[in-house]
């Protein structure tokens, strides 16, 4: 009996071992894609202040020459097609500076296991007064039990309120019935569903979506760096984000967690 029980005790010390170093090498995985993804968005970032560095002596210069030309032929027609110029000038820079700003992330990520509903409250309450202004009816769908992932908490927070936004700007112009719902799901692996009644998307454009600098809304002060960010800050929580779209009928976006963040 003694010599059963020091092998039960010597297996159970091997099996220990080996879920030690499982988890050892899953956390040494976790570490290399979060890296991974900060060092990739961290390049697109320098790259956006460099050419803003680059670009900002001749972009001055041009400036400076447009307001001399402009002086030169006060009250010529061509006038009002340098300020056409020159206002398309400025909004290069812009796009530049905003866009180097927005890829901006934080130099660690905390993962920890987050309630998702309390990422939920924490990323709608930045939208509340726009909510109220646009008369937006928000919506919420949880299942009864708390649904928790494993995330960096201000992460995705900032991840939700990316899709919440674009829900909110989804009504233009407005709708007799703005509604936005939000459902969070337990289908064996944690889901959260943001849908709105909003004008959609063209089929033949969901597949850019998630590409850098593509957006429809270019007029609107935006350039396409939003679901971008997002889609890769998803990838260091090992979740999944798709879109789904119909025209005049509204957009769809899912979010799914891995199981483990139950």
């Amino acid at each position: 009996i003694a010599e059963v029980e020091s092998e039960n005790r010597e297996l159970k010390n091997k099996i220990q071992q080996m879920v030690t170093q499982a988890e050892e090498t899953s956390k040494v995985a976790q570490q290399n894609k979060i890296q991974y993804v900060l060092s990739h968005l961290s390049l697109v970032s320098d790259v956006m202040r460099e050419c803003l560095r680059y670009f900002r002596t001749p972009l001055g210069m041009i400036q400076e020459a447009f307001e001399l030309v402009k002086e030169d032929i006060d009250g010529h027609p061509a006038n009002k097609k340098l300020s056409v110029i020159q206002q398309e000038m400025l909004k290069i820079r812009n796009i530049i500076s905003s866009s180097a700003e927005r890829l901006k992330l934080p130099t660690s990520v905390n993962l920890q296991k987050v309630l998702l509903k309390s990422a939920v409250s924490s990323a709608v309450s930045r939208f509340q007064s726009e909510l109220v202004n646009k008369n937006i009816e928000l919506v919420y769908e949880f299942v009864p039990e708390e649904i928790y992932v494993v995330a960096d908490f201000q992460l995705l927070i900032d991840c939700i309120s990316e899709i919440i936004e674009n829900a909110i700007e989804a009504f233009y112009p407005p709708c007799v019935e703005n509604r936005i719902v939000v459902r969070i799901q337990n289908n064996n692996i944690p889901v959260l569903i943001i849908e709105d009644n909003g004008c959609g998307i063209p089929e033949h454009l969901l597949p850019k979506v998630f590409n850098l600098f593509f957006t429809t809304k270019f007029e609107q002060g935006h350039y396409g760096i939003g679901l971008f960010k997002t889609k890769w800050i998803l990838t260091m929580f090992d979740a999944k984000i798709s879109i789904n779209s119909i025209v005049h009928k509204g957009t769809t976006v899912t979010i799914e967690f891995p199981k483990e963040g139950k």
